[in-house]
């Protein structure tokens, strides 16, 4: 099973989060992770095994986060492995974070639909799909908000009726773990 902790408030996070997953550790789990919101991006720290690893791959970096989440995971999809610890980020690492407690029975498919739409994905997990999703479902919105989703290209010759998309992950990400 999952444990999953999540804090905002006035004070430090780290530590507080850590010790809310030490109360969940009876739960039984096989990695666990840590997002914090700092300045204005998401760092991330993950670890395979029990907490002393995560404490230790966490550090004391002196973070002054007042946001952050928190997650033990027990594998159901996907190996155990440091990619796979959640928390897991969806096309921007910096914005968006998900911690998931259940199964997503039909992520294959999802997996693929996003994947044919541009979405690259880090994790042999069903969970990231969700953060895709979320993506997805946000960017939408957003796109209709502005009545656009594409713009005109630059080329205006009679000839030329290209328009420029972008894609759903416009970039792949350096690595899930810092």
């Amino acid at each position: 099973m999952c444990g999953i902790i999540g804090y905002v408030g006035n004070r430090p996070c780290k530590e507080l989060l850590l010790r809310g997953l030490e109360r969940l550790e009876y739960r039984g789990y096989d990695s666990a992770g840590l997002a914090l919101r700092e300045e204005e991006r998401l760092e991330y720290v993950r670890a395979v095994g029990n907490l002393q690893f995560l404490k230790a791959a966490a550090g004391s970096n002196g973070s002054r986060s007042t946001t952050g989440v928190g997650h033990t995971r027990w594998a159901t999809h996907g190996r155990v492995c440091e990619e796979n610890a959640h928390p897991l980020t969806g096309c921007d690492e910096d914005k968006l974070a998900i911690v998931l407690n259940g199964i997503i029975e039909n992520y294959r498919e999802l997996r693929s639909w996003l994947v044919e739409r541009g979405h690259v994905f880090e994790s042999e997990t069903d969970a990231e799909v969700v953060a895709h999703l979320v993506v997805t479902i946000t960017r939408a919105t957003w796109s209709r908000r502005c009545a656009r989703r594409t713009r005109p290209s630059r080329d205006t010759s009679p000839s030329s009726s290209s328009t420029t998309t972008t894609r759903a992950c416009s970039s792949p990400r350096a690595g899930t773990a810092r």
